[in-house]
């Protein structure tokens, strides 16, 4: 009832919309130069004069008999004053020449000060005579109502001009027209008080250039999208002006309560051209093609209170349900922060003033959803991991395999110069996904294409030609490691052939016209054109066929960049607070770093912005940017201070202190490295492991090796050792001996195979106490843990694991599981993620959890038994597809539970001692409703037969049973 009374509320309020204007006509000036008035060139419809016919001639001409002859001595003709031109307004102007090169076609505003826009770039010919085309849109700070067009001739020789036209289309106020499906539309309310607030946010941004977003430009509102009725917060979104044009906005939404849009809690839409149309979609779809992460990218007509803004791209935000989608673990997302780049842009041009400031070495590295990172110990301990690596990435301070998932990175930075998607890559723009499996970054490719397109950002063809520019050594670094540059080439090889692009075309061929056709409503001269895809993956073949010898980049294996202290001048004070930063580095003490134009003095620390609890003892001064010395360190006798009280310029002031440490130049994954070693006989890239062993310190087996483990072979892991180890492993236990892996005094920290290229086989071996690798800030969640690592398993057993959340955990991969047992495990037994594969034969005894639960997994479960389970005996969850067939279970809290989206077909299987016999509900608001099919099923001893959430479905033995329950899930979680 609240909700539609709300909605009442905001119909009421939507007369007022978004500024309405009357309709202007299109303007459009032909000139040939065949008419004059006295001193000016008249318009075919003698509307508009245009000055210097004194230099109107008939001894040259493309059409009629006259043409405009401009000269060194007289360089300037054919200016015209055109008036009353307003932002969004589409100008195309072109006009014929014959002459040398210098000649161009120019438009600026009346004294020619802050906008200017030229070209001499020929788009046609005509024997001796070229067309030049110049378009734009009116900005939207452009301030004056007048625009002056004119022609040029910049050089010595002469210029012949003729045939000039000048067409200003003004911007679309109303888009009705558009012949959108109003049921495919994004429609949203937003109230008049909330509206007013964008209004005067927007203005705010004209005035200053930019957009600069905080965390009270929020307003309400309600969506509606094929209906679903959804609470929502909105503000304006983007930095530059391209995203407030005319009516047609962007906007970031987030989704109150249980709301999600396309699986999304929070997104983006803009206009279409903001990313260059299809560019950008299409590029995604290359990117997903090859498993790597990007943001969901589409298209959907949007209207505001009613009113049509036209078509526009919506866009993913970086939350958790990005990495989930894309079948990674869930682990924090970090960025660097841009404050201070954009608001010394802003400060600039407010003030006129001539400084540079450190607004890379200033930028801070930060989780997105900072407040959810900190409130959560686990999720603190992953981004302080994450957090080392992005600074050591920064600073050029490691190699590549160090810091990346080295096969994803090369692949980021192929599909970079294979299409020119270098926008992607200004360090503002940069995200990374730490993957607490691998403990190592992954990048997130998003805003890749601007308004223009593709376009040539570092003047080469491959960031790798850029071999001495300082601003791109920390590319230069991750080329210095073998492993990145092997990976890198192999996949640029591939990128760059024509035949990968043609695949991708034919692959999306349909949708594309769809799409295109769509676009063209709005925007009739845009065509999506597949041939430059073509041309610049071809200049970046031949940059690469033609590449030097690979041993140009052993130079840059020691460079790093470290902080710069080659700043000149006095930043204003607005620019102080993102120039100076704090960090909590554990209890009571402050790290303190400044950046700042001026030296500052550390004065004490609150809880509160509004007053100091504990002033520092003695005078405590960092100098201005300094390479060496602007790091400082402070005591403090207040325990987790949030604000740092500072003087600088005789002034007094206040920064936020971070709430975790300062970034460091390693990591836990690195400084675990550094103590492990490989004890076991090695030969010809085969470690071979025999006999009775103790380990005590971490076992590290690198790539491209077979670890083979004999029959009765016995490993003892102590004193908090693991195993870690990135090739396959080959257990050659027998039934009558057995390879036994226990720890004796129950500390082994896991026994992990992580991307492994080749499959593992493990016969007969027992697993027996072992816990999960918590090192630091690396934690997984299993004592035995494949991760992108094919395994076959057959006799295994998994027992007695402690203190975490899975005995077995298979993640990106496949498996098959045969004649296997769990038993007496801490939690769950068996949990794959996103994994293909087989479960037969296998005994569950006594799970401390779920016996089986599997996440957007296709996996058959056949002839298995499951006795005394605490929760689920077969959980299916985040759209799995789960076969099971000849299953018992016997004692569990629910037999059969399928979630979110997914659906479990049961065939001839027995539950018995259950509390729920059958569940199907949604546990996450980004997915759908479960379902299950069971038949040939029967269910002994049971409290309820079957429990079904509205939405999901249960058919049983032919018998369709529609969901009725509400809020299933917070009955068990």
């Amino acid at each position: 009832m609240k909700y539609l009374l709300s909605f009442l509320i905001f119909l009421i309020g939507i007369s007022c919309g978004l500024e309405q204007s009357k309709k202007r006509e299109r303007i459009v000036v032909h000139c040939g130069a065949e008419q004059i008035e006295g001193e000016h060139f008249l318009s075919d419809s003698t509307r508009f004069h245009l000055s210097n016919a004194a230099a109107r001639v008939n001894t040259e001409a493309y059409q009629g008999d006259y043409s405009l002859k401009l000269t060194n001595a007289n360089p300037f003709g054919m200016s015209l004053m055109l008036p009353d031109v307003k932002a969004g307004d589409e100008v195309a102007i072109s006009v014929w020449r014959k002459g040398e090169e210098k000649g161009y076609v120019c438009a600026s505003k009346k004294e020619n000060s802050d906008f200017y826009k030229s070209t001499n770039k020929v788009v046609a010919e005509a024997g001796d005579w070229k067309q030049l085309k110049l378009e734009f849109s009116i900005p939207e700070n452009y301030g004056d109502k007048e625009l002056k067009i004119y022609l040029w001739n910049a050089g010595e020789k002469e210029v012949y001009f003729d045939d000039l036209v000048i067409d200003i289309k003004p911007k679309i106020q109303q888009q009705e027209e558009l012949a959108y499906d109003p049921k495919d539309a994004i429609k949203i309310f937003i109230d008049d008080q909330g509206m007013q607030k964008l209004r005067l946010k927007r203005a705010m941004a004209i005035e200053n250039g930019l957009l600069e977003s905080g965390d009270d430009d929020w307003v309400k509102g309600i969506i509606f999208y094929k209906n679903k009725f959804l609470n929502a917060r909105l503000r304006l979104k983007g930095d530059h002006l391209d995203h407030l044009q005319g009516s047609k906005w962007s906007f970031r939404v987030k989704l109150k309560g249980d709301g999600t849009f396309k699986g999304m809690r929070t997104f983006s839409i803009q206009t279409p051209a903001a990313r260059n149309y299809l560019h950008e979609w299409f590029f995604h779809k290359a990117l997903e093609q090859e498993d790597m992460l990007t943001t969901r990218y589409g298209f959907a007509p949007v209207m505001l209170n009613g009113r049509s803004l036209g078509l526009y791209a919506w866009e993913e935000h970086f939350e958790k349900q990005l990495v989930e989608y894309k079948n990674r673990r869930e682990g924090p997302i970090l960025k660097l922060t841009d404050d201070a780049y954009w608001l010394d842009q802003k400060v600039k041009k407010k003030f006129e003033v001539d400084y540079t400031i450190p607004s890379y070495d200033a930028s801070v590295i930060v989780p997105f959803g900072a407040g959810r990172v900190v409130g959560d110990t686990l999720k603190m301990k992953q981004f302080n991991e994450g957090k080392n690596l992005y600074f050591q990435y920064k600073y050029a301070y490691a190699k590549a395999s160090d810091v990346f998932d080295v096969r994803k990175m090369a692949q980021y930075y192929a599909m970079m110069d294979a299409t020119n998607s270098y926008h992607s890559e200004h360090w503002f723009n940069q995200r990374y996904y730490y993957n607490p499996v691998l403990c190592k970054l992954e990048p997130i490719s998003f805003d890749c294409f601007a308004d223009v397109g593709i376009f040539d950002y570092y003047g080469a063809n491959l960031l790798a030609e850029k071999a001495k520019t300082e601003l791109i050594t920390r590319h230069l670094k991750l080329f210095a490691d073998k492993e990145f540059q092997n990976e890198y080439f192999h996949y640029l090889k591939e990128y760059s052939s024509e035949a990968f692009w043609k695949k991708m075309y034919d692959e999306n061929r349909e949708e594309l016209v769809k799409l295109n056709g769509a676009i063209a409503l709005e925007f009739p001269k845009y065509k999506f054109d597949i041939n430059q895809f073509y041309k610049i993956a071809q200049q970046a073949r031949e940059a690469l066929d033609s590449f030097p010898d690979r041993k140009i980049f052993d130079q840059f294996d020691d460079r790093i960049m470290g902080v710069r202290n080659n700043y000149k001048g006095k930043a204003e004070m607005e620019l102080f607070p993102h120039l100076v930063h704090a960090y909590l580095n554990g209890t009571n003490e402050v790290e303190v770093h400044n950046f700042f134009s001026d030296s500052i003095e550390i004065v004490g620390v609150g809880k509160k912005e509004s007053f100091i609890q504990n002033t520092i003892g003695g005078v405590t001064v960092l100098p201005a940017n300094s390479r060496k010395k602007y790091i400082g360190k402070v005591q403090t006798e207040l325990d987790n201070a949030k604000y740092l009280f500072l003087k600088v310029r005789g002034q007094s002031q206040v920064v936020s202190i971070y709430p975790w440490p300062a970034p460091q130049k390693i990591s836990s994954y690195q400084q675990l490295l550094k103590t492990a070693s490989n004890p076991f006989l090695e030969r010809n890239d085969t470690v071979y492991i025999a006999g009775d062993n103790v380990v005590n310190s971490p076992v590290l087996i690198t790539k491209n090796k077979t670890v083979v483990i004999a029959a009765g072979a016995k490993i003892d892991f102590v004193q908090g050792s693991t195993f870690i180890s990135y090739s396959p492993i080959f257990a050659q236990g027998e039934k009558g001996n057995p390879i036994s892996i226990t720890s004796t005094d129950n500390s082994c920290k896991g026994f992990n195979i992580l991307q492994a290229k080749v499959r593992s086989e493990l016969n007969h071996i027992s697993f027996d106490g072992l816990s999960n690798l918590n090192y630091g800030g690396w934690v997984t969640p299993c004592a035995v843990c494949f991760y992108e690592s094919d395994v076959t398993m057959n006799g295994v057993t998994f027992k007695n694991n402690y203190n975490c959340d899975d005995a077995l955990n298979v993640v990106r991969a496949d498996f098959n599981v045969e004649n296997c047992r769990f038993e007496n495990t801490f939690a769950d037994a068996f949990d794959s993620d996103f994994c293909t594969g087989v479960v037969r034969n296998t005994v569950f005894e006594k799970p401390g959890n779920d016996a089986i639960d599997f996440s957007g997994s296709q996996v058959l479960i056949e002839k298995c038994t499951i006795n005394n389970v605490v929760d689920k005996g077969i959980s299916g969850g985040e759209k799995s597809h789960l076969k099971v067939k000849n299953c018992t279970v016997n004692g569990a809290k629910i037999g059969v539970a399928s979630k979110d989206q997914s659906i479990v077909e049961i065939d001839r299987s027995i539950l018995e001692n259950v509390t729920y016999g059958l569940v199907a509900f949604q546990k996450k608001p980004e997915y759908g409703a479960g379902t299950i099919k069971a038949q040939n099923i029967k269910v002994k001893k049971y409290l309820f037969m079957h429990l079904v959430e509205e939405k999901s479905m249960l058919y049983l033995n032919e018998k369709e049973i529609f969901g009725k329950e509400p809020k299933v899930a917070e009955r068990f979680y």
